[in-house]
């Protein structure tokens, strides 16, 4: 039986209480036992630790591995003597890893188990210069490609040029790749004079993704291996008109940019879509395509300069446009002779736009449909399901079920007041109840029962 916790004996301690009392006390409060011995050292917590060593606590190799790796040096000092437990690889391996020299060291010196290529390896790729040249001068640690690898792909050069200058593993085509796609030029530049592994097309890619111009534009002028098609899209998704005029000036992703309009369409990048619509030839279908894109995105720029190139006047521009809420873009559309179908005010009722949907009803001249009353009470948009009814839509049993359902109990108000017929409250009762709302369900009961 361990000590009674300090805050107790603190409490007590101008009183006369026998120990065993406050180990009673001490029991209630400890919440010791709650930890196992590896978690204690892992979190660095050493007065836990001991508590749990003198209450006979099992703990594995796990205890000074995880003390390592976050650097509690005293949790492993303390264990390397009070337990037998042991280590593994790992300790060192992970305490490199964070950059712990000072656990490395104790470790090497007091420890068997050693460490793996693990060490060096991480100890680069994660800036630690000064571990990884004492593991490189006292121990004899090996290592592989991934060290010169991470050192590039984080940036950090004075450990990609020591590794060169005094290790033999060398680096593969990720070193210039990683460098490229987070953007370290100065790094880029020395591996492109320096080594001979080369690159491939995800350093264009990933410096593209990242929004790395200086970089793309030094590949582009230093290095052969090009990129894929994926650049164009990821430069069109983040705006950067820059990026998409360059690479479609060189040559990259041609293939695929005709259809880029209308993947600028749907990322609402207008300034990219005028762009591409003014730099290459485009057919019937990909400009009316691009409009039904730009229609759903809101994008009036865009479809302002689409609607002189587009002969179609169908609905889906207005239908999707309506179901996404851009007013705006509907009234566009609809002053330039499109047409529209029920989905247009079934997507405004479902989405609660009601100036949409007051647009179509009164302009448009939209005949409410059952499916637009049924989306507007399963979404509870009263304001919209309201207009529906006002304008001649007719309470349906399918709307109050799909109310009830969801808990909607102003809109099973709504849908009752509203019938002129019996709807069927025996099944919006039921689904209701399955789904947990019971006060819905008292509603429906209290209807039933006038």
């Amino acid at each position: 039986m361990h000590a009674p916790l300090t805050s107790v004996h603190l409490a007590c301690v101008d009183r006369l209480v026998d120990t065993a009392l406050l180990q009673y006390v001490s029991g209630y409060l400890d919440t010791t036992l709650e930890w196992s011995l590896d978690e204690a050292a892992g979190a660095g917590f050493l007065h836990l630790v001991r508590r749990l060593h003198a209450a006979d606590a099992a703990a594995s190799e796990d205890a000074i591995d995880w003390a390592a790796a976050n650097g509690h040096l005293d949790v492993v000092q303390w264990l390397d003597t009070h337990r037998n437990d042991g280590a593994t690889t790992w300790a060192i391996d992970n305490a490199a890893s964070s950059g712990h020299l000072s656990v490395v060291r104790w470790l090497h010196t007091h420890r068997r188990e050693g460490c793996t290529h693990r060490a060096i390896d991480a100890a680069a790729g994660n800036g630690h210069l000064d571990v990884v040249q004492w593991l490189h001068t006292q121990t004899c640690a090996s290592a592989t490609v991934a060290a010169m690898d991470g050192a590039a792909t984080i940036g950090a050069l004075p450990i990609v040029q020591w590794l060169h200058e005094n290790r033999t593993e060398g680096c593969s085509i990720h070193a210039l790749d990683g460098a490229a796609t987070n953007g370290h030029l100065d790094v880029l530049q020395w591996l492109h004079d320096h080594r001979v592994e080369g690159g491939s097309v995800t350093a264009m890619d990933g410096a593209v993704h990242n929004g790395h111009f200086d970089v793309v534009v030094w590949l582009q002028k230093h290095r052969h291996e090009g990129c894929s098609e994926r650049p164009l899209h990821a430069a069109i998704a983040s705006h950067r008109l820059d990026l998409v005029r360059f690479l479609c000036e060189h040559g990259h992703g041609a293939p695929c940019a005709p259809w880029s309009l209308v993947w600028a369409a749907k990322c609402a990048a207008d300034a990219i879509g005028a762009y591409l619509l003014s730099s290459g030839d485009h057919s019937p279908v990909q400009l009316q395509t691009a409009l039904h894109a730009a229609a759903a995105a809101g994008s009036i720029s865009l479809a302002t300069h689409l609607l002189p190139r587009v002969d179609d006047r169908s609905a889906e521009a207005i239908d999707g446009a309506a179901s996404r809420g851009h007013l705006a873009m509907v009234q566009l559309l609809h002053a330039h002779g499109f047409s529209c179908s029920s989905l247009a005010l079934e997507g405004a009722s479902a989405g609660g736009h009601l100036e949409v949907v007051d647009f179509l009803l009164q302009t448009c001249k939209i005949v409410p449909t059952p499916r637009a009353v049924d989306r507007a009470a399963s979404r509870s948009h009263v304001p919209v399901l309201q207009r529906l009814l006002d304008r001649g839509a007719v309470a349906s049993s399918s709307a109050l079920r799909a109310a009830a359902a969801h808990g909607h109990a102003a809109v099973v108000t709504l849908l009752l007041d509203a019938s002129e017929t019996s709807l069927d409250m025996e099944i919006a009762r039921t689904a209701a109840i399955a789904n947990g709302h019971v006060d819905v369900a008292i509603l429906l009961d209290a209807a039933r029962r006038r």
